[in-house]
């Protein structure tokens, strides 16, 4: 009786640990790619992004732009051009994000993102900010 109880607490004990082993390595961000990010221009102008020199996007007033060229495990220094209806520079503010290596999952504009940029304001100055 003592070697059945003794096997049946081993056999119930390996079955817990293997149980809390695959509920701890859950991954919850759907394999999402780390890159995919969101750009939202929240400003009644065009805005123009400098991403380290490296990349460089226009957004309309107004816009939300999906991205996925950044390099994950990377800073990007960021610099947001803001144009007039003129095309005449209002402000130039700058930030910074990074990429990370492991994708979250961020709801912006009911999209899924890893990462986001918001540039927002009516008038100068201006708001960049950024989540990663």
């Amino acid at each position: 009786m003592k070697k059945y109880w003794f096997k049946t607490l081993c056999l119930l004990c390996v079955v817990l640990l293997t149980s809390v082993l695959l509920v701890s390595c859950d991954d919850d961000d759907n394999d999402g790619d780390p890159r995919n990010g969101m750009i939202e221009n929240r400003t009644p102008y065009a805005v123009r992004l400098n991403f380290s020199g490296i990349k460089i996007i226009e957004i309309a007033p107004n816009a939300i732009v999906r991205e996925n060229a950044l390099e994950e495990g990377k800073t990007y220094q960021i610099q947001a051009t803001i144009f007039d209806n003129a095309g005449a520079v209002l402000e130039v503010v700058n930030s910074s994000t990074y990429i990370d290596k492991d994708a979250d999952d961020r709801i912006v504009a009911n999209q899924t993102c890893s990462w986001y940029i918001r540039i927002w304001g009516e008038a100068v100055p201006f708001t960049i900010e950024s989540a990663s």
